[in-house]
């Protein structure tokens, strides 16, 4: 450990509010040394203010639960576990695990419990989002050819029909990682049945709506984690307004995904 070595609890550190990173103070200058954190395990090193070197984490029962290499106040490299040893994330390669083991994102893509990509992303701005069985659900290609960036959508109705609910469910042990995920392809899911709604499908769009709504009620009933509780409350209170202004058809189009920066299509 880089020295001196002081503990976190004296009332001479002076933390940057905004980014605790950088800019660390310890009696009126910046810091270089090493913190120890209260419970006298955990510690990060400072240089000239900023985490430098490693950075290092553990719970209450003693094992490690991160272990980062920073330089200058950025992260280099760096892995989390969960509280019983099963590694959480790697970030050399951008992999995470759930607490069983089961490998839910690796390069930009994110994969379902039975080992099948749920999505994944190219470096050409082409997203693609698949069914637990491996079928291609909705495609999303970003093009910078235009004066505004331009979401071009492509949804394959007959795998959705079957099978939108994957991209609704908690099916991450981690809840984080559901967030992470499904707020995007949520918002995929709902541009779809707007869309079928608009090409004259309604009465199947509010039935959709309906049974979302249904199923979000069943979710909340099984007691679920603070942010998918919240998440599904969301869908209760909120999807109940999209009827209504469907039915009504007053599409307020600054949140229409069918936008002048999105052109979408269903295949049937």
């Amino acid at each position: 450990m880089k020295e001196p070595i002081i503990l976190d609890n004296e009332l001479d550190f002076e933390y940057n509010m905004y980014e605790p990173s950088i800019f660390l103070k310890y009696k009126g200058k910046l810091f270089t040394g090493t913190v120890i954190l209260e419970n006298g395990k955990s510690y990060i090193e400072y240089t000239n203010g900023n985490q430098d070197g490693r950075s290092v984490d553990y719970y209450d029962n003693g094992q490690i639960a991160e272990d980062y290499l920073m330089k200058n106040g950025s992260l280099i490299n760096g892995k989390n576990w969960y509280s019983d040893g099963q590694i959480k994330y790697n970030s050399k390669t951008d992999t995470k695990w759930d607490k069983d083991g089961v490998v839910t994102r690796n390069n930009h893509s994110w994969y379902y419990k039975n080992g099948k990509v749920r999505y994944s992303n190219n470096s050409n701005g082409k997203r693609m989002y698949y069914s637990s069985k491996g079928k291609l659900a909705f495609k999303v290609i970003s093009s910078n050819d235009k004066p505004y960036n331009i979401n071009s959508i492509t949804y394959y109705h007959n795998v959705l029909i079957e099978s939108y609910k994957d991209f609704l469910e908690h099916i991450y042990l981690d809840a984080q990682y559901n967030c992470s995920f499904r707020d995007i392809a949520y918002h995929y899911v709902i541009g779809w049945i707007r869309k079928l709604y608009h090409l004259g499908f309604k009465k199947e769009s509010i039935t959709l709506i309906e049974t979302i709504v249904s199923d979000s009620k069943e979710i909340l009933n099984k007691k679920p984690d603070f942010k998918n509780k919240s998440t599904e409350k969301n869908k209760i209170h909120n999807l109940p307004i999209l009827i209504k202004i469907l039915k009504q058809e007053e599409l307020d189009k600054r949140n229409d995904p069918e936008n002048e920066n999105t052109l979408s299509r269903i295949i049937f």
